[in-house]
């Protein structure tokens, strides 16, 4: 409990390259000892090889995979 006050939630910003707030969310669940980067390229490859592998765009995947 803070001393000064609420502390307002703040809204999580969408990634650069899907500009989704949910594929933020997931690298920043990812993410180890606060190596982002490293992180964000381990989920970008993945998102390479799904969009190979299927017909559908790579984030329309991922959010249904994360749906069911």
């Amino acid at each position: 409990m803070p001393r000064k006050g609420h502390v307002e939630h703040r809204e999580v910003t969408p990634d650069p390259v899907f500009s989704s707030p949910l594929v933020h969310k997931f690298i920043n669940c990812m993410m180890w000892d606060g190596k982002k980067s490293t992180a964000e390229r381990v989920f970008y490859n993945a998102m390479d090889v799904v969009a190979k592998k299927s017909n559908e765009d790579a984030a329309k995947t991922f959010k249904k995979a994360v749906e069911n």
